[in-house]
């Protein structure tokens, strides 16, 4: 098929249909047509953004997708690795002008495609428009008017783009849900904490001194290990160390129910209070040029209904006191204005306190979400965009995001405007 097929589509603006046309053709268009069309539609830095890579490696041009107001453009380049780029080119309904991002590899478009050919050896798809929004931005809706109500109807959360790449991620507030999402991670460190102060005061009844560290695992950060000093001698594997994992096990089941994982080596043991289940994993540890090692009570995994489900309800009420302030964000060249809105920003001391180790605070910050209801109203400026002003129907949370991209966007984006800047001369 010819790409004639592409301009059948009336109801796609004039710029796209007329670059997918350009693009499908790939090198058959000189350098200079593209510059002409960078010109004249693309504003100041996309412009630039375009021509660098889109225009200068159209020959490597492997696949459009096209809708009604968006080309996702595929390149991929030669060589061993086959390198692959996505460029997503639309319509920026603030300023009437061409944007273009790099995004990821965007998904098959399924339902979502109205037709497929290949011409002059690329694969082209047509799609609709919310597939792109959708699958490729990462929202539902576009926000032109300058004054806009957000609501949800009956939806659980929805995401409107309201102005540039900003996007308001909008989720219905129900409390205990919301917080889980936010506090759950450091709820969990806090049983941990509990967890570690048990066993300390449990080791420091017979006699064996320790010292509280942080360790990494592969699902949660900042968990604890009880470094028990002088635990091993000169190697990990001696016999030696092994009967001191074996008696730190004999201590933890004084107090605890255990189950050695590893009769062994008593490398990983589960552990519970009936309050507290924890998976710990006692390693020994051998330093170079040194006859004395340690032995670390590394705590692996912790769960704890019970609490976990009370201090969710404690953090829920507190949110409830909390007063509404005014704030402002600066997103990129976007200044965001809320007035009278909660920050996700507030500590936490739990009723449960360690009876051994220090009292903690939680503290829980999202630094890009905000509680707001219909009292709230949100200001986005941007000197190319304008003013617009969003208010809300009910009491949402409300998370600042931007569209969809890729890790490289923002860096080739800076080496185009660096590139423009000229070098000082003194």
């Amino acid at each position: 098929m010819q790409a004639t097929l592409v301009v059948q589509d009336t109801d796609m603006d004039l710029r796209i249909k007329t670059l997918a046309d350009v693009l499908i053709k790939r090198d058959m268009v000189n350098y200079n047509t593209h510059k002409k069309i960078a010109k004249m539609w693309f504003s100041d830095l996309h412009k630039d953004y375009y021509l660098t890579y889109v225009a200068k490696p159209r020959k490597y041009i492997r696949g459009l997708i096209i809708a009604q107001n968006y080309i996702i453009v595929h390149i991929r380049y030669p060589g061993r690795w086959s390198l692959n780029r996505w460029y997503a080119i639309g319509i920026d309904t603030d300023t009437d002008t061409l944007f273009v991002n790099m995004v990821r590899a965007p998904p098959p478009p399924g339902n979502d495609l109205i037709r497929a050919y290949r011409d002059n050896d690329v694969e082209v798809e047509h799609v609709t428009d919310q597939y792109v929004k959708r699958f490729v931005f990462g929202y539902d809706v576009d926000i032109t008017d300058n004054e806009y109500t957000i609501g949800l109807g009956t939806l659980p959360d929805r995401q409107f783009r309201v102005q540039g790449d900003i996007v308001f991620n909008v989720v219905r507030y129900n409390g205990v849900d919301n917080v889980f999402g936010w506090a759950h991670g450091e709820i969990l460190r806090y049983v941990a904490y509990l967890l570690a102060d048990k066993i300390t005061a449990l080791l420091t009844d017979y006699g064996i001194s320790t010292e509280l560290t942080m360790v990494n695992t592969p699902t949660l950060r900042n968990l604890y290990a009880i470094r028990i000093m002088g635990g091993t001698d000169s190697s990990r594997w001696s016999r030696y160390a092994q009967r001191n994992r074996g008696r730190v096990v004999k201590i933890l089941s004084e107090y605890f129910d255990t189950k050695v994982e590893t009769p062994g080596s008593f490398n990983r043991v589960e552990v519970s209070d009936g309050t507290i289940r924890g998976v710990l994993d006692i390693e020994s540890r051998a330093y170079f040029n040194s006859h004395i090692g340690d032995t670390f009570i590394v705590i692996r995994e912790v769960s704890a209904n019970e609490i976990v489900n009370k201090m969710l309800h404690d953090i829920a009420e507190l949110i409830d006191t909390l007063a509404p302030v005014d704030i402002v964000r600066n997103y990129g060249n976007h200044r965001i204005e809320l007035r009278r809105a909660i920050p996700v920003a507030f500590s936490y001391m739990p009723d449960i306190k360690p009876m051994y180790l220090d009292p903690q605070t939680i503290y829980i910050v999202s630094r890009n979400s905000f509680i707001v209801d219909r009292d709230t109203v949100v200001s986005i400026s941007h000197k190319e965009h304008g003013i617009r002003t969003i208010r809300f129907a009910g009491k949402y949370v409300l998370n600042i995001t931007t569209t969809h991209h890729d890790n490289d966007d923002v860096a080739q984006r800076n080496r185009v405007a660096l590139k423009r800047i000229p070098i000082y001369k003194p």
